[in-house]
């Protein structure tokens, strides 16, 4: 009898489309699940799956608290949160220094955006944490991930994450620093604005000036299977086989609905290079310091962990 493979759970992107459908090379050696990543960062943190994509600040603490758990630099999700921010049409808040004494609504104060969040408002403007007033829609995730003393919060304590734009369409919140666009967001999109004269303006300039490309989400797996013959390194080949399977079929214009597709194209590359999702533990050293620094000062973690901790 054959051995059993390896179960990893994923997320569906273009990116990793390839390895749920078995088609990018080496998938065949594993047992691709898809999921949610929240569900997969818990069912990860309660030990299932042999490797998985989990949030990275729920992993950051995982690794301050001594689990059995390791990263593989390989960074699945990674996002510009600038494009997250919302305020009221026609608000007084002009800018993002204007939120200091402000309300803001996020899904959980430990997300990982919510955490970026609070690194980009102090980078920018000195911002801390206790010069905000914070609603989240959710409680964390793990009971260690507690909320620091001088920062008034308040959870609303629901068990998804719906209903944020409903918090500043009522005024319950002045301001909304999110992690996606979802169907609720797009519905009230006529309803809000961001406090960027340019969204894409500001995060060009943020990229070019910093050099960070947040990333979100990382793949994470048991220390046992790092010590199991080469699976992580096969891993990380068919994780790679699948992102450039990808890059390949965005070259193809007629791939996604999006008219302008090539000018985007040829933008991002002229940005990014031909790897934007690019991979490797030294290549994004600088983008996990920075986090890393930020969950340190901002109390979500005890210790200041190291970039070579987390692997």
């Amino acid at each position: 009898m054959s051995a059993a493979r390896p179960r990893i759970a994923i997320t569906r992107y273009d990116r990793t489309l390839p390895l749920i459908l078995s088609e990018a090379e080496g998938a065949s050696q594993f047992q691709f699940e898809e999921g949610g990543t929240m569900d997969i960062t818990q069912a990860l943190l309660e030990g299932d799956f042999d490797a998985g994509e989990m949030s990275l600040s729920a992993f950051v603490k995982a690794r301050e608290s001594g689990m059995p758990l390791r990263a593989l630099p390989i960074f699945t999700n990674r996002k510009f949160f600038q494009q997250y921010i919302y305020v009221a049409r026609g608000s007084d808040i002009r800018s993002l220094s204007d939120l200091a004494g402000r309300r803001v609504g996020v899904y959980m104060y430990w997300m990982t955006s919510s955490v970026w969040h609070r690194q980009f408002l102090h980078a920018e403007t000195g911002l801390e944490a206790s010069d905000l007033e914070w609603t989240a829609l959710m409680d964390d995730r793990m009971d260690s991930m507690r909320i620091p003393s001088g920062v008034r919060f308040e959870s609303l304590g629901q068990s998804r994450p719906e209903g944020l734009a409903d918090l500043l369409l009522s005024g319950r919140v002045d301001c909304l620093l999110g992690a996606a666009t979802t169907p609720e967001i797009l519905d009230a999109r006529s309803h809000f604005e961001r406090p960027f004269e340019k969204l894409d303006h500001a995060q060009r300039e943020y990229f070019e000036r910093t050099g960070i490309f947040p990333i979100v989400h990382l793949v994470v797996c048991r220390e046992s299977f790092l010590e199991s013959d080469d699976s992580a390194a096969r891993l990380s080949a068919t994780f790679e086989n699948a992102k450039q399977a990808a890059y390949q079929k965005l070259q193809d214009e007629t791939y996604t609905a999006l008219p302008f597709v090539r000018s985007y194209l040829e933008d991002s590359e002229e940005i990014f290079g031909t790897d934007p999702y690019r991979d490797g533990i030294e290549e994004n050293r600088h983008v996990l310091d920075a986090f890393l620094e930020a969950s340190h000062s901002q109390g979500l973690t005890q210790k200041r962990l190291s970039v070579d901790e987390l692997f």
